[in-house]
């Protein structure tokens, strides 16, 4: 986050200042943030994780009193962070329009502003996405069993 803050902070100085003014922020700053995160993943090797705990493929609710069950922070966390390997896997359009859809929180309208694509298109990535994952979540359950 650090250094995608760094590249907009260094962008926007250059950026003349009626175009600073008509900038949607929000949309921009996920756009520097996906292509860091690009650059990122692109020079790193991710390492994969097992699936076999992630049953349903929901992300436990965490309880009102989750300070003094911290077994369960940690296990989301965990869950969070194979649910993101996964997705890892997808082609970039499927990845990134699940990643800005579910893990950024943004709305549909919202991603297909920043991924430059039709909100149409938008949800199909999702869809299609989502579905890719249910298949690769089954098979990777049924090669433990």
């Amino acid at each position: 986050m650090q250094v995608a803050f760094e590249r907009a902070f260094i962008t926007l100085d250059n950026y003349p200042v009626p175009i600073i003014r008509a900038l949607k922020l929000r949309p921009w700053l996920y756009k520097v943030t996906l292509n860091v995160s690009r650059n990122y993943v692109s020079r790193s090797k991710l390492h994969t994780v097992s699936l076999e705990s992630l049953e349903d493929g929901d992300l436990p609710e965490q309880d009102e009193d989750w300070h003094s069950q911290p077994e369960l922070v940690v296990e989301s966390s965990e869950r969070r962070r194979e649910l993101e390997a996964l997705v890892a896997t997808l082609a970039p359009s499927y990845r990134d329009a699940i990643s800005l859809c579910y893990f950024g929180d943004l709305s549909y309208q919202e991603t297909a502003n920043v991924l430059n694509k039709s909100i149409g298109t938008i949800k199909f990535y999702v869809h299609r996405g989502i579905e890719l994952l249910r298949k690769r979540q089954e098979s990777q359950m049924n090669e433990v069993r």
